[in-house]
């Protein structure tokens, strides 16, 4: 994400100095979206486009992507399963529905 803002404004031929002066913000705000730090707000998503000369909804998207690799992953639905006893590799304590599958020596 970080190197999406950089990339996109190297690509433009635009400074972090220019970008800040036509959205009237601070070069070290242009900074920390670059960085990773920080994301334009949604008032400054439409004219970073257009400066960028790019499509906000890559704007969004690039925003989509950091949130989904800063979140942790979601939790199973499925329970972890619990009570299961460790039984050593072809052990004959095995309940005798699991019998059937053992390979027969």
């Amino acid at each position: 994400m970080a190197n999406f803002f950089r990339d996109q404004r190297d690509a433009a031929g635009l400074t972090q100095q220019q970008i800040a002066d036509a959205l009237g913000l601070s070069p070290q705000a242009v900074s920390n979206w670059e960085s990773g730090k920080g994301f334009p707000s949604a008032e400054f998503i439409r004219p970073l486009a257009k400066l960028l000369r790019i499509n906000p909804i890559a704007i969004l998207a690039a925003a989509e992507q950091r949130a989904s690799r800063k979140s942790p992953a979601p939790k199973s639905a499925t329970p972890a399963p619990r009570d299961i006893p460790d039984r050593a590799p072809g052990s004959t304590d095995a309940p005798p529905h699991f019998m059937e599958a053992l390979p027969h020596a």
